[in-house]
């Protein structure tokens, strides 16, 4: 018997975990999203709570799994979430794992205009100059505002 396969989207990112390590490789995103018309993004990825793991592969070379608790922050440049913010806020992020990042902290349409309106959300959004970050709300140490 042959096992189902369902085609996913391929898409570079850069993961960072809470024990500081850092890998470069692929997340896969599928081409439909079960929540609206259009391709899944890693938003949606990140919040589906029916599945704890996320799908990584290395480079070009190991496949795995990992716990969605032990990411403190994930960063792309490419599937991206949809459009649907109207603030942004200059903010520095530190979590847990010794990782910062520096870039425009957005503000969800519907969802306040302070900054912690901004971080309801169990994967908080912040564009950088390298991409797209989403930092779990979980491992958020400090932010800073400028």
């Amino acid at each position: 018997m042959e096992a189902l396969h369902i085609k996913k989207q391929p898409v570079p990112a850069t993961l960072y975990l809470v024990n500081g390590a850092v890998d470069a490789g692929t997340i896969f995103l599928a081409h439909q999203s079960i929540h609206r018309s259009g391709a899944e993004t890693i938003g949606e990825l990140l919040t589906d709570d029916s599945e704890p793991m996320l799908p990584f592969k290395i480079r070009a070379e190991r496949f795995q799994l990992i716990g969605k608790a032990a990411v403190s922050a994930i960063r792309a440049v490419s599937g991206a979430d949809p459009v649907g913010y109207y603030g942004r806020a200059h903010a520095l992020i530190e979590l847990v794992g010794g990782h910062r990042f520096d870039g425009q902290l957005l503000f969800e349409e519907g969802r306040g205009k302070r900054i912690s309106d901004a971080i309801k959300e169990p994967w908080i959004r912040l564009e950088t100059p390298a991409g797209l970050v989403w930092a779990n709300r979980t491992h958020i140490l400090r932010i800073e505002t400028r």
